[in-house]
């Protein structure tokens, strides 16, 4: 057993889990919000992600002639997408569903029960 499922846990919030055979209906109707949070971070973060990569690597804009060491541009393809990835994990939708921006996480949910802070 996990300290979450004893009750060890040092953390203030305690899990309680799902048995794998509860269907994930309940789930989803408790986390429905957390879902869609998910949905919108992740939707920003990759429209994020196709906005800078069209700009910095395509040639018909002028960052491709103005900046042209190749470096250079995926240097700051990496900060515009830090810079995104801060400042959606800092948004008020992100503190709420933790912003994981993964659907592989998020759709862990389905097996979480009833969360008690």
């Amino acid at each position: 057993m996990s300290a979450f499922e004893t009750g060890a846990c040092s953390d203030v919030t305690q899990i309680r889990f799902r048995s794998p055979g509860t269907p994930a209906m309940p789930a989803f109707q408790h986390h429905w919000r957390l879902y869609l949070y998910e949905g919108a971070e992740l939707a920003i973060f990759m429209i994020s992600a196709c906005c800078f990569t069209v700009w910095l690597f395509d040639p018909a804009y002028p960052a491709l002639h103005l900046l042209p060491g190749n470096a250079l541009r995926r240097l700051l393809m990496g900060i515009a997408m830090g810079v995104t990835a801060i400042l959606i994990i800092h948004s008020p939708m992100g503190k709420r569903s933790g912003a994981h921006f993964n659907p592989a996480i998020t759709i862990t949910y389905f097996r979480l029960g009833k969360i008690e802070t």
